[in-house]
């Protein structure tokens, strides 16, 4: 979904610079400032992902806490509604609520929620769009990324974020888009928010709850229902 793609697509950008080392890190260069938030993110196991964002004319909402094993937990909201998400050993379930299934299938939301009730619907493995939401491991590899695109780049004001000090840095999204990200400049420098202000999907992405357990357990088999039987 558009949420995690303009993460992946903001630390990308982030990753296109290199450079050498300073002193106090608010005090580095971009190039180093770039560096070492890069490093730092790539060695993540786990983090909350949290964030709004407008895609082809919808309002698309995510919070998640996920995993590089690719385990997650959280919800999304799309077209009005709020599905809630699970992943775990590489299976998937979700769980709409009626604004959900009334937006996604006007036609045959009733006869799906007669049938699946207040159970979680296994996602199959195709429907990457829901499953890439837990997709941490892919997202984090985009620091590792190199490119030759020449980006603008700059490094603006201090500023904190839930009580830390961050630096913000100025540059671009992969559509060309302008694009902020914050970056704490104490102990590990996590990217803590990330925002798109113009353009066709602007949005703001925060990341919180670094390397924390994130506890997930499959749902019982009474409590599951195919989604290939909801669909005949």
């Amino acid at each position: 979904m558009r949420v995690v793609t303009m993460a992946a697509g903001g630390a990308a950008s982030l990753a296109l610079l290199t450079g050498c080392g300073g002193s106090g890190f608010a005090d580095e260069s971009v190039d180093e400032i770039i560096k070492q938030t890069s490093a730092d993110m790539k060695a993540l196991d786990s983090l909350r992902l949290k964030g709004d964002i407008a895609s082809d004319g919808q309002e698309v909402s995510v919070d998640m806490r996920m995993t590089t094993d690719g385990d997650c937990t959280g919800t999304f909201g799309l077209m009005g509604g709020t599905a809630e998400l699970l992943s775990v050993d590489g299976q998937t379930w979700f769980k709409p609520d009626e604004e959900f299934w009334r937006a996604s299938s006007p036609d045959q939301a009733d006869m799906i929620m007669g049938v699946v009730g207040d159970k979680w619907v296994v996602m199959p493995a195709e429907e990457s769009e829901v499953s890439e939401f837990c997709d941490l491991d892919s997202l984090l590899e985009e620091f590792a990324e190199e490119s030759d695109d020449e980006k603008d780049v700059s490094k603006g004001e201090t500023e904190e974020v839930d009580g830390e000090e961050t630096i913000i840095i100025d540059g671009e999204s992969d559509e060309g888009d302008p694009m902020k990200a914050w970056i704490a400049t104490e102990g590990e420098h996590y990217i803590l928010k990330l925002e798109v202000t113009d353009g066709e999907e602007p949005g703001t992405i925060t990341f919180s709850e670094f390397n924390e357990d994130v506890d997930v357990e499959a749902p019982a088999e009474d409590e599951v229902i195919d989604l290939t039987s909801v669909s005949g």
